[in-house]
């Protein structure tokens, strides 16, 4: 399924998460991309909010990752901009965390595709119309 939704505000964004949340299955991988500043974050936020999260959940971008418990399980969320090549990414236990997570975020994925191929993967694009309005370009398997 693709998909194009026009966010022009936060509470716009909030229903574009709970929109794909409805669709997530266990063990589905959600890939953000998009320039800094796009609102990937702010989609997670948002989205692991739905998803049951309570805390707080902030980019972790120096973490790398971050792991969540919620009553479907535990869902990792993955800022991938300052990883380098395959080795941290073993490192950091990347591929075990695909295989347990109920939910897996991933910011900045393109350093993981390798990992992905046999995955459920929803890639969400994040860009910006003339306007200023985000917009959300939503590929993959979702059913």
């Amino acid at each position: 399924m693709d998909l194009e939704l026009k966010s022009k505000s936060l509470r716009d964004t909030n229903k574009i998460a709970k929109k794909i949340a409805r669709m997530l299955h266990h063990g589905d991988v959600v890939c953000l991309s998009g320039d800094l500043g796009a609102g990937k974050t702010t989609f997670t936020k948002a989205l692991l909010s739905i998803m049951g999260v309570k805390e707080v959940v902030a980019s972790p971008t120096f973490t790398i990752a971050k792991e969540y418990r919620v009553k479907r399980g535990v869902i990792y969320h993955l800022d991938l901009y300052r990883i380098e090549n395959d080795l941290e990414l073993v490192e950091i236990g990347f591929q075990e965390m695909l295989d347990t997570a109920c939910l897996v975020v991933v910011e900045w994925p393109d350093i993981a595709k390798g990992y992905l191929d046999q995955r459920n993967v929803i890639s969400v694009s994040i860009t910006f119309d003339d306007a200023g309005n985000r917009i959300f370009n939503i590929e993959g398997v979702m059913k």
